[in-house]
């Protein structure tokens, strides 16, 4: 399993094209810290799923609508499949990114 983004995807994207008149070493080295951003909070969140599996369940922290669950599977599948979750995360980000760019103009 490789944390390698393959960033020839993201520059061919609508925004990174309009964005082409700009510096592309810095919209990588952007594009970069933002990917790995990503993956160090996916393994936080892999982390924490596995001390919540570890520990028991504290009566001073009750989970009234039983949601921990459901959000610790979220956790470990995000966790599971990195490659996937960091191309969605990408196109979350290009989506607001986008989002922001037609507010701009």
């Amino acid at each position: 399993m490789s944390n390698v983004f393959d960033m020839t995807a993201w520059l061919e994207t609508p925004l990174m094209k309009a964005m082409s008149g700009l510096d592309q070493t810095k919209i990588q080295t952007l594009t970069q810290n933002l990917m790995q951003a990503g993956l160090e909070a996916q393994a936080l969140m892999a982390d924490m799923a596995a001390l919540q599996e570890k520990a028991p369940p504290a009566p001073q922290r009750p989970d009234p609508f039983g949601a921990l669950g459901v959000q610790m599977k979220i956790a470990q599948a995000i966790a599971s499949q990195p490659q996937q979750a960091s191309q969605a995360m990408t196109k979350y980000m290009a989506g607001w990114m986008n989002l922001f760019q037609s507010m701009a103009m």
